[in-house]
């Protein structure tokens, strides 16, 4: 709980730092490919 914790209140300052290197739909495609590779990961067992 305490690792979801940090990552979910970080989220929005990362994001943000994110914002100057990137465009806000590249952003998006980052996290929904980093967000479907773990569902994957954890889907197979592994």
């Amino acid at each position: 709980m305490i690792g979801v914790l940090i990552v979910w209140g970080s989220s929005y300052s990362i994001s943000k730092v994110a914002m100057h290197y990137m465009s806000p739909f590249v952003l998006t495609m980052y996290r929904f490919g980093f967000g479907g590779l773990v569902l994957l990961l954890i889907g197979r067992g592994g």
